[in-house]
């Protein structure tokens, strides 16, 4: 099974193997996934939602990260660190709101977000995770 690449190293990745052809790539086992697995799971959102209330301080690296990334997927994105600062006007028009929360968003603010989306009327609640898991290597570890 071939291991997936982010979109944005598999360029540098490429030049370093045609320099180095004997370099080997990290030991699936002890290589973390979960950088690549949030920017996919905020691509999914994103993909899936009209609008995208990105959870946490707009001051943070990781909060500006993730409404940028839910705006590339076409969504509206919006950051909030109450859920008193929902706007309605936001809320016109978009029939799928997204939540993602950064990890300066504090712990019982996407439980408040959803309560107060839930009083204009009835929803659902889908949750999306996207995780990596590897199911099994090539035998020869320089070839991924």
């Amino acid at each position: 099974m071939r291991r997936r690449r982010s979109p944005t190293t598999a360029p540098v990745s490429a030049a370093l193997r045609s320099r180095f052809p004997a370099l080997r790539g990290p030991d699936p086992d002890r290589f973390c996934y979960a950088a690549s697995d949030r920017t996919e799971t905020i691509r999914a959102v994103a993909a899936a939602s009209d609008m995208v209330l990105v959870l946490g301080t707009e001051d943070e690296p990781d909060t500006r990260l993730l409404a940028g990334l839910a705006r590339a997927g076409r969504a509206k994105a919006h950051v909030i660190d109450d859920a008193g600062r929902i706007e309605p006007s936001w809320l016109a028009g978009a029939g799928t709101i997204g939540l993602a929360e950064t990890a300066s968003a504090w712990p019982r603010l996407a439980g408040q977000v959803a309560t107060a989306l839930s009083g204009l009327g009835p929803d659902s609640v889908t949750r999306r995770q996207v995780s990596t898991e590897i199911l099994g290597t090539h035998p020869d570890p320089g070839i991924s």
